[in-house]
């Protein structure tokens, strides 16, 4: 968080209201004019007979100023409409002539960048006659009259939009109503929230409540009656109605569920609604200020911004074009970076530390995730969105007490991806339809169950199985015939086997294991290579957890205390990749591709993402959306739809890695913004204003003795 203040230039603290325009820049409303503001300076428009950007009326208040295309600012100041032309400086008044109704009290730009007002009478008609218009702004540059309500003592009114871009507005007397974006009237709406909900039924063990008709009553006559929740509505993207009743928090409410809910049940006014770019809403009334994650957790920032800037009331909630959120307050504005949602996590538990500890990721063939959850040993089923299924549960014709999945780490699918297949002391094979599973005890002497027991499907189909180089075992699921890889017993043993992968080279697979580095293993019986601490190249570590193959032929490892290595074998060329270069963690358990310059890589402390071309490293941690910074052995996927999957100590972390890339710091493109200059001839200072309309060139004369050139990159944190 950051603030801006009169400490840091601005021209006045009560700040009203917020717009952003076409190139960046920040355009604020207070009541002593319009400011723009580009991260380093103002221009302010006030009605000061000596300010050369000179506006009659300068009283704005909230919510009234926007921004549209091609080049103007729209604004209210002392209940008058305007337009500011932001590249002439020249001013449009709005009033009688183009069909407004006596003052304006409300501003709104729909979803479609159509324009509505809400205008009144107060000043010129009698008590008994006075009237609050609903007015939209026409191809013929008019306002037309959309609809009217009788005006109370107060004047407050609210206009928003939902996601279809109908039309709410909220009046006093009316109760309120809802338009087509045509202006035609669907429903006006009466809620008396003191008469419909009890207090005690809001408290957190009754949070969903549903509405009847006493709740909500439709009624197109003028229905004389308060609406005491406040009058203040938000829709956020899913078209989820939030209400905020009188000293009472948040409602939200479900149209297609017909269901209400208590999101904060506290002596709390609401005036405020926004949503950021990561699905996160935020609410503000008087100093307050809440955070509602997209999981539906509420957070309270309100002591957090009070200890940043010393303010009373919040009047506007605005999100730029780069996720920014603004606060405008009575004394200056807040700045709150948001963090980007880059990570969905999926099973993730709440628990502190340790909590749903996975393993094994693999994808069936209707597009379905499973993923081994490791504390109790079941198979937990995720959707094509992430949608936490009934798990896979396993039966068959073993005794109760025995759990087939106890010991196992690896997952191999079949061809036909109807089952899949894994190892403990025995081979397991799972029907993935019902769950229907069978135990091979037959291989129980060429298995281990306390040591890793790799799997993995061949691409003619076989399965790879075994603990050591005299158990390794080739077996058809198709015809149940299996065979040893080493025949010759004689042949050296070499144990604990960690990781296979099939090689890109026919009949070629790659071994890692616990003690002995990597082996190149030929299907034909015999290891035709062997990398470790002494071998040309060496490793700088035996224990070799984690295998991919580049396109050449080269490899990456991952291993367990020694980091990344990239191996060469043609070339016989070795890098090390350790913390001391960015890696995360020196214990690396999972590597994923991505396109052809990216890794993905799982640690145990943190997920790196590695360019191999410019050799840096982006390291993601809990603070930025992981479940844990601790991963699994084994326990990494891509799925078909380019989603990666990496499970650790608690759940899974799913995203797609383009999210992952960082964006560069001038996607923001620089704006030049004016010239000053001292000529010696006219002894004079010229100013000239290039932000909107910056020259090709500039003429410098032997007369300019001094020069500057101003420029700005809109961004506004830690600018």
């Amino acid at each position: 968080m950051e603030t801006l203040s009169t400490k840091d230039g601005l021209p006045f603290r009560d700040v009203a209201s917020i717009t952003q325009d076409s190139l960046g820049f920040m355009w604020f409303g207070t009541s002593q004019g319009l400011m723009r503001y580009d991260g380093y300076s103002f221009k302010q428009y006030n009605s000061n007979p000596k300010n050369p950007n000179f506006i009659g009326k300068d009283l704005l208040t909230e919510h009234n100023i926007f921004y549209r295309d091609p080049d103007f600012i729209w604004y209210v100041a002392n209940n008058s409409l305007f337009t500011l032309n932001i590249k002439t400086d020249s001013i449009k008044a709005y009033g009688p002539a183009q069909g407004i109704k006596g003052g304006v009290v409300e501003l709104h730009i729909d979803t479609k960048k159509q324009i509505w007002i809400v205008s009144e009478n107060h000043w010129t008609s009698s008590k008994t006659d006075t009237k609050q218009y609903l007015q939209k702004y026409d191809d013929s540059f008019c306002f037309q009259v959309i609809d009217s309500v009788k005006r109370g003592e107060r004047e407050f009114t609210r206009v928003t939009s939902d996601t279809d871009n109908n039309l709410w507005w909220t009046t006093i007397n009316g109760g309120t109503r809802q338009y087509t974006e045509e202006g035609k009237q669907l429903n006006v709406l009466t809620l008396d929230w003191w008469a419909s909900i009890n207090k005690d039924s809001l408290n957190l063990a009754h949070r969903f409540l549903f509405f009847n008709q006493n709740d909500i009553k439709p009624n197109h006559e003028i229905c004389n009656c308060s609406n005491n929740y406040g009058g203040f509505l938000f829709f956020d993207s899913h078209n989820n109605q939030f209400f905020f009743p009188i000293d009472r928090g948040i409602i939200k409410y479900n149209p297609s569920l017909k269901k209400m809910e208590s999101i904060l049940n506290a002596p709390i006014s609401i005036n405020h609604a926004i949503e950021d770019k990561e699905d996160n809403i935020w609410f503000a009334g008087g100093s307050s200020l809440y955070k509602m994650d997209r999981f539906g957790r509420l957070s309270n920032f309100s002591e957090t911004v009070r200890q940043l800037l010393d303010f009373t009331n919040i009047s506007q909630l605005f999100i730029d074009n780069n996720g920014l959120l603004w606060v405008a307050t009575d004394n200056g504005l807040l700045k709150i970076q948001i963090r980007p949602k880059i990570f969905d996590p999926l099973f993730r538990s709440n628990e502190k530390g340790w909590g749903n500890s996975m393993r094994s990721i693999f994808e069936t063939k209707e597009g379905n995730i499973i993923a081994m959850y490791e504390r109790e040993k079941k198979l937990i089923v995720f959707d094509a969105s992430g949608t936490q299924q009934k798990n896979l549960k396993l039966w068959g014709a073993y005794p109760k007490t025995y759990n087939p999945l106890f010991g196992a780490r690896f997952f191999a699918m079949d061809v036909n991806r109807e089952f899949v297949y894994t190892v403990n002391d025995y081979l397991i094979k799972i029907r993935l339809k019902d769950g229907h599973t069978t135990i091979f005890p037959e291989f129980s002497n060429r298995l281990n169950i306390t040591g890793p027991n790799p799997i993995i499907p061949l691409k003619d189909g076989r399965l790879l199985f075994g603990f050591t180089l005299s158990k390794l075992t080739l077996y058809n699921p198709a015809t149940g015939e299996s065979e040893k890889v080493f025949k010759d017993t004689s042949q050296k043993d070499i144990l604990h086997f960690r990781f296979f992968l099939e090689s890109k080279t026919p009949g070629i697979v790659w071994i890692g294991t616990m003690n002995d580095g990597l082996l190149k293993v030929n299907l034909n019986g015999t290891v035709e290579a062997q990398y470790n601490l002494n071998s040309t190249p060496p490793l700088n570590n035996n224990n070799v957890i984690v295998i991919h193959e580049n396109e050449d032929k080269s490899l990456w490892l991952g291993t367990f205390g020694g980091g990344l290595t990239y191996l060469n074998p043609q070339e016989k060329k070795v890098l090390y990749y350790t913390t001391d270069n960015g890696l995360a963690n020196k214990n690396v358990v999972g590597i994923l591709p991505y396109k052809d310059s990216y890794l993905l890589i799982s640690t145990y402390d943190g997920l790196s993402f590695f360019n191999t071309k410019t050799k840096n490293f982006q390291n993601f941690y809990e603070k930025d959306g992981l479940t844990n910074n601790e991963f699994n052995y084994t326990s990494f996927f891509r799925d078909n739809s380019g989603y990666y999957y990496f499970g650790g100590m608690n759940g899974i972390n799913r995203f797609k890695p383009e999210n992952l890339i960082a964006k560069d710091s001038l996607s923001n493109p620089i704006r030049f913004t004016s010239l000053t200059r001292f000529n010696s001839k006219r002894n004079d200072v010229l100013k000239f204003d290039f932000s909107y309309d910056p020259p090709t060139a500039i003429s410098i004369t032997p007369y300019d003795q001094y020069f500057q050139v101003n420029w700005t990159i809109p961004r506004y944190f830690k600018n």
